[in-house]
């Protein structure tokens, strides 16, 4: 699939005087394709749409979807967008938008539900520390740098749910 993509919009071939930056991300089944406009994207599609036709499978339509960086989508729990650049937030730098990759809203109530689920079923303190700390160290979510936020309004969950 990588090939066909690759041959069909080389990195060196100008379109309308631009290049289409075409890349295709994979894991596993999940797969992000970008590119620099959306007719580029609407033939990637195509393309990959008739390889998939070939070994009898197809998109879903529910997941499938062209969308601007801007605007963001979900992938594999965490959001990705790209919002202006706000002086008052990030370092000094020459870029006029700053790329967000942080926990989906999707996998932030995931974890919220596990939590009230641990914290409801178990009365002693020792317990709920032991069940709950596993899943706060051990999720990737904190692989990004704009995951803070999202820990502080988690943490606040866990401490609020605890008074009770």
């Amino acid at each position: 699939m990588e090939e066909l993509i690759r041959n069909a919009s080389p990195a060196r071939k100008v379109v309308d005087g631009s290049r289409p930056k075409v890349n295709l991300y994979r894991f596993a089944d999940d797969l992000i394709v970008t590119g620099t406009n959306e007719q580029t994207l609407i033939q990637i599609r195509q393309i990959i749409e008739e390889f998939l036709k070939i070994r009898g499978l197809k998109l879903k339509d529910s997941k499938t979807r062209i969308v601007t960086i801007s605007t963001g989508f979900n992938f594999l729990g965490f959001n990705i967008s790209r919002k202006p650049f706000n002086p008052r937030l990030n370092k000094k730098t020459y870029q006029k938008t700053v790329l967000i990759i942080k926990p989906s809203d999707k996998a932030i109530e995931s974890i919220k539900l596990k939590i009230r689920e641990i914290i409801l079923k178990n009365n002693e303190l020792a317990v709920i520390i032991k069940e709950i700390n596993p899943l706060l160290r051990g999720n990737y979510f904190g692989v990004s740098y704009h995951s803070q936020a999202t820990f502080i309004s988690v943490g606040h969950f866990v401490w609020t749910l605890m008074l009770k």
